[in-house]
Parts: structure tokens; C-alpha cells; sequence
């Protein structure tokens, strides 16, 4: 049976690499569809709103290292705005079961194939408006997944090292991330290193709200609010910008 299950995972990843993008929005329709039914509406929160208005549909991906929040966080600001929430990871799961994410991690070469799913994944979700998608701690690693977060507003949440293994320790176990493994000394090394390595990635989001060990989701959540309304206020959103530089260098290249 194990046999049997490996040579179907090793079946599904090339058919999903062979056939495009297809085999997994097919595979992804029905995780939508339960999704939907968990979506919840707006709760008439007046900075919300405003934020709402501002939006007109827009996408919002938020970044951030593993325990920084990201899906707590972002099942309440769908909430606050009455948008969809989706999670690249579960999306990944559900698509590997039944596998899980370590399981992919611990095979010789698990992370370059999962970074290739996350990829497709978040390609297939990006199709979709009035969504928050609360993406995996390593999407900002992809170059070509920026391309596609700009398709929306990016949050980057930030937390210390110190913060985000206060909250993995204290709250799940550290060995349900692939990535941490170890005693204590070795998982806060690694969450160390992975903040420095990843920081100059995090800084393109549009968006960063720094959190404290006292803030709650709620008010890390007004926070992002906030922040978004002030910077779309501020100068056209990122993703614009990308869009009119893309038509522009498409019309020089038409020109040339």
C-alpha cells in the first residue's frame, strides 16, 4: 500500500506539471466550494468600510515568516470585509492528502516540488476577487510568485524571532513545521536565520504591520486596515504600478 501511495504522488506531481494549471483548478474547485461556505459577512466596521470602499474587489495577500498569524489574522480581516478567505497551504494539502506538507519537505528534493505546487496554487487563487489569501511563510522565496501577488494589495506581518517562537512553541509543536527541527536552541537558530534571509523579500509588500507579543488578532487586524486605507490614499497600489510598467515595456518592445 505504501508502494502503491508513493507511485500515485509521484504520478500526480508530473501529471500537474505536465498538464499546466488544469488538473489542479479542477482539484481546487470543490475545496472552494466548502470555503465559500465558511465565509462569513462583513460586520459593519466603519474603518472597514471605508476600506472597502476603497478596495473596489482588490485581492489581499498576506506575507510573513510561520506563527506570524497569517491565518488567524486573515480569516478575520475576510470577516471584517466580507470577503473570501483561502489558505495557500491548506489548498496544498488538499491537493497532496493524503500526504502532508512535512511529508513532501523530508523526501530528497521535497522542497524545490512543494515551492513548484505553491507556485500553481497560488497562481489558480489569484484568479478570484474580494479574497484574502493567507499564503505559506516561504511564497516570497519564487520570484514568479510576486508577479503573481501583485495581482492584489501584499501585507507583510512582522514579528521578531523571539515572538514568532514564543507563539510555535507555546501553541503548536515546532515539528509540525517542516522546516524547524531540533531542540529548543536549534528551532529559535532557525527562525534566526530564515528572519535575515527573508526580510529583504518581505520589505516589497505594500503593507507592514509590526506586531507585539501583547497585540491580538483583533487589533492586528484594525492595524492592517488602517494601514491599507492610509496607503492606497497614499499613491496607486503596487500591483498598478506593476500593470502600467508591464503595458509600458509591452508597447516599447511592439515599438522596437
Amino acid at each position: 500500500m505504501l508502494v502503491l501511495g508513493y507511485l500515485f504522488f509521484i504520478f500526480f506531481i508530473f501529471s500537474w506539471i505536465g498538464t499546466g494549471e488544469s488538473l489542479i483548478a479542477i482539484r481546487l474547485a470543490s475545496w472552494r466550494r466548502h470555503a465559500i461556505l465558511m465565509c462569513n459577512s462583513n460586520c459593519n466596521n466603519p474603518l472597514a468600510d471605508q476600506l472597502l470602499g476603497r478596495l473596489k474587489g482588490t485581492s489581499i495577500f498576506l506575507v510573513g515568516m510561520m506563527g506570524s498569524g497569517k491565518t488567524s489574522i486573515g480569516k478575520l480581516l475576510a470577516q471584517r470585509l466580507g470577503y473570501l478567505h483561502l489558505d495557500s497551504d491548506e489548498a496544498a494539502e488538499y491537493l497532496l492528502a493524503p500526504r502532508t506538507i512535512a511529508d513532501v519537505f523530508h523526501e530528497e528534493g521535497g522542497e524545490d516540488t512543494f515551492r513548484q505546487l505553491e507556485a500553481s496554487v497560488l497562481r489558480e487563487l489569484v484568479q478570484h476577487r474580494r479574497v484574502v489569501v493567507s499564503t505559506g511563510g516561504g511564497a516570497v522565496l519564487k520570484r514568479e510568485n510576486w508577479g503573481t501577488l501583485r495581482h492584489g494589495l501584499v501585507v507583510h506581518l512582522e514579528a521578531s524571532p523571539t515572538l514568532l517562537f514564543d507563539r510555535l512553541t507555546r501553541l503548536e509543536a515546532p515539528a509540525q513545521r517542516p522546516l524547524l527541527r531540533g531542540d529548543a536552541l536549534q528551532v529559535m537558530g532557525t527562525l534566526q536565520r530564515l528572519h535575515q534571509e527573508r526580510a529583504h523579500l518581505y520589505q516589497q509588500a505594500d503593507v507592514s504591520v509590526a506586531q507585539q507579543g501583547e497585540d491580538g488578532p483583533e487589533q492586528v487586524c484594525d492595524r492592517i486596515i488602517g494601514e491599507l486605507v492610509h496607503f492606497i490614499d497614499s499613491h496607486p497600489p503596487q500591483w498598478q504600478q506593476w500593470k502600467e510598467q508591464r503595458a509600458e515595456r509591452e508597447e516599447e518592445e511592439e515599438a522596437a
